[in-house]
């Protein structure tokens, strides 16, 4: 049993992954000491009901979150900054104080307790620079004279294997970088077509006595 909030393991539970290799759940959390306070909040790490101040910690979540997904989970179309999400919020879900002013401390618990378990949904894009990456680890780079040397021994397959289809179908499709390959074709014999001739004069000539 796990949960993204702290304290919910109470003791070591272990997952057999093969016959060497487990997958051990215990109790503890290591943070990033580098990390504010509103990080630690929102990586789950302090219990939204242990905050003494969270409505502090609302413009965050507001800021990470897209603002549709807000929209949607909580049938509000706009707000000026956090105190007048929490007070649109706190009316109305009845979250309020004697006098009718919405509990701002109520209604940011919810909402801090709403993200750290993933109602609210977020996502980060990777960077630029990680696609790139990713883009050169996926499609490696060979040095056009090994895959000369690999054609001229005929070895295509080798050649395929080695890069993607389009890489290929470049290579292949210019006339100049290709080497000549002297005797892979030869020249197919002329076909004799007298006989064609004669055979067509043959059935041509009952024709002509019929007219």
């Amino acid at each position: 049993k796990v949960a993204p909030i702290p304290g919910e393991t109470k003791v070591w539970q272990y997952i057999t992954m093969t016959r060497r290799i487990y997958l051990i759940d215990c109790p503890g959390i290591v943070y990033n000491t580098g990390d504010s306070e509103t990080d630690i909040i929102l990586k789950g790490v302090v219990r939204a009901e242990k905050l003494e101040n969270p409505d502090l910690h609302i413009q965050a979540i507001l800021d990470r979150a897209e603002p549709q997904n807000i929209i949607e989970t909580y049938g509000i179309p706009k707000w000026e900054d956090a105190e007048d999400f929490l007070e649109q919020l706190g009316k109305k879900t009845g979250k309020l104080r004697k006098g009718g002013e919405a509990n701002l401390n109520a209604v940011a618990k919810q909402v801090i307790v709403d993200w750290q378990r993933g109602r609210i949904r977020y996502f980060v894009h990777p960077s630029k620079s990680q696609l790139e990456q990713a883009e050169m680890k996926e499609k490696p780079v060979y040095n056009p004279a090994l895959l000369v040397d690999l054609y001229k021994k005929g070895e295509d397959d080798d050649i395929i294997d080695m890069g993607d289809d389009n890489e290929v179908q470049e290579f292949e499709g210019d006339d100049e970088d290709m080497p000549e390959n002297e005797g892979d074709e030869e020249e197919q014999p002329e076909q004799d077509d007298s006989d064609s001739q004669e055979l067509n004069e043959a059935d041509i000539m009952p024709l002509k006595k019929l007219c």
